[in-house]
């Protein structure tokens, strides 16, 4: 027994810290890999979002004749309201559209505080228990939730929505000339549903036109939601430069100062309750569209500049811009939904003038982007 006993014995000291430090050292080597590949599966859930969100573009037009319009109105029902039923939210749309249809069957009252079921709706979406639409949000940013609605069309009056459509307006070659003059700026108070605005819209996606103007210049008019009020002036043939070349949406760049902010940044002009139901100002649009005029970044940064920052030379020098334009926490791309359905990851670091050519739907030229 004791010739037994004398050959059990424990682990020493050195032995365990060894084993510790083996432990240490592989937990060390394989934490980044799995992050690695959770980033990799939130940025396709990512990719796949915008690919949903363009394929109900593709529907919309195969039942209206055209691409749904960035808005039908100032204050109107936005793109993003218009694909509901083709990103499997039926319900809602109609929850929407009931609530703005008066007893003689036509489509008023489609603000969302006008709206009578805007409390109903609101609350859906804001509700903690209620989680947002899923396909409206990058899941590297954050969960599919929105805040609790507190009342008030000031406060929160939708999910927050982490893409935007792709907006351009002069000309590409104009715009590498200069930053500041009216053909060619747009950041927030050119609001893309004013009438001298509409036909400098060059991207793929536009705002709506009544059929009374089929010129093309002015919005709809009224708050009316009834589609068939409204001419949606560009299809997918109408893309001279081809639909796999023009980008359609991208991933939204949030300053760090603006993040989860419920209502408003007065300092900077800015609006960031998020809301991509309703365009609600000139000056708020870019919860809905955004200008690729601007640098992509990287997004949750503080904003360019500090302070106020103008230039008409540089273009992250602007109020609004330095809050605005398109930016990605996926480390350094940005992914953006062609107008052919596909989703390309674009480099933070792409040659601006590539970039705004990307946005310009007709300008006679195709590209080739960096891989």
């Amino acid at each position: 027994m004791k010739k037994y006993l004398a050959l059990r014995r424990g682990f020493t000291l050195v032995e365990l810290l060894v084993v510790i430090a083996i432990i240490g050292i592989l937990v060390a080597l394989l934490l980044p890999a799995i992050q690695a590949a959770r980033e990799a599966a939130r940025r396709t859930e990512c990719g796949n979002n915008l690919k949903q969100l363009a394929l109900a573009a593709h529907n919309f037009q195969d039942t209206y004749g055209g691409l749904p319009p960035i808005v039908s109105h100032s204050e109107g029902p936005t793109f993003f309201m218009h694909i509901l039923p083709y990103i499997e939210e039926q319900a809602l749309y109609d929850l929407y559209r009931g609530g703005a249809t008066n007893p003689s069957g036509e489509s008023t009252h489609v603000r969302y505080w006008d709206n009578k079921n805007y409390e109903i709706i609101a609350r859906a979406l804001g509700e903690p228990t209620v989680q947002g639409i899923g396909a409206f949000h990058c899941p590297s940013y954050r969960p599919p939730a929105v805040r609790r609605w507190t009342g008030g069309h000031g406060n929160a009056k939708g999910p927050k929505g982490d893409y935007a459509i792709v907006f351009m307006q002069g000309r590409a070659t104009d715009l590498r000339m200069t930053f500041n003059s009216t053909e060619n700026s747009w950041w927030g108070h050119h609001s893309s549903n004013n009438q001298g605005s509409i036909n400098r819209q060059k991207g793929a996606i536009k705002t709506a036109t009544s059929v009374g103007q089929p010129g093309g210049n002015g919005g709809v008019g009224g708050h009316d939601i009834r589609r068939e009020s409204a001419k949606f002036q560009v299809t997918l043939n109408s893309i001279k430069d081809g639909t796999s070349n023009t980008a359609m949406l991208g991933e939204k760049f949030w300053a760090q100062d603006d993040w989860d902010r419920n209502c408003c940044n007065w300092n900077n002009n800015t609006r960031v309750d998020g809301s991509v139901f309703n365009q609600t100002g000139s000056w708020r649009e870019y919860n809905v569209a955004r200008n690729m005029r601007f640098p992509l970044r990287k997004a949750l940064e503080p904003r360019y500049g500090g302070g106020n920052c103008w230039s008409s030379s540089d273009p992250r020098c602007n109020n609004m811009a330095r809050g605005s334009g398109f930016g990605s926490i996926h480390p350094g791309i940005v992914q953006f939904a062609m107008c052919d359905g596909s989703v390309r990851a674009i480099p933070q670091s792409i040659d601006l003038f590539l970039q705004w050519k990307l946005a310009d739907a007709n300008d006679g030229e195709t590209i080739s982007l960096p891989k």
